[in-house]
């Protein structure tokens, strides 16, 4: 747990320098509309979804019927911490369903994992991961939404 929350934040750290990157290089362009655009659609976009994208997950939890799915394969990438695994678990209805749970940490095919459903979608099944990342997953759209709001709206009150 704490090595995935150390991963977490390192991955908000390198986003944040590269959103500072991005604007510098965006402040060569001699173009006010593009400025004017990513403030529309850039940050603000983010704070907006920030709080719907955790309602929406919450909400799934709250209806979500807990059970254990069997790993199937784990494609692996040498330079990423995790993989894409492909579950297969079979519903209250008796029905076996298959999906995919991308950024999820190694499991080796047969292992036993844990899986919500909502019973009337089984088919968009979910790796059941901590509540925690939820909350860490919507700060870091928050924050990232603020950032980006900051910079692009100190540059236009600046001057």
């Amino acid at each position: 747990m704490v090595r995935r929350v150390l991963w977490w934040l390192g991955a908000i750290v390198v986003v944040l320098l590269a959103v500072q990157v991005f604007f510098g290089v965006l402040s060569w362009i001699p173009k006010p509309w593009l400025e004017v655009a990513a403030l529309v659609a850039g940050g603000p976009v983010l704070l907006a979804a920030a709080p719907l994208v955790l309602v929406s997950d919450l909400r799934f939890r709250g209806g979500a019927v807990r059970t254990e799915g069997t790993v199937e394969s784990c494609e692996e990438w040498a330079d990423e911490p995790s993989c894409t695994l492909t579950i297969r678990f079979t519903a209250l209805t008796g029905e076996t369903h298959v999906f995919e749970a991308e950024k999820a940490p190694r499991r080796e095919p047969g292992q036993r994992v844990p899986v919500l459903y909502r019973p009337e979608r089984p088919e968009a099944a979910r790796y059941h991961r901590h509540p925690l990342s939820d909350v860490v997953k919507a700060a870091a759209m928050f924050t990232i939404g603020a950032v980006v709001t900051y910079f692009l709206w100190r540059n236009h009150l600046s001057h």
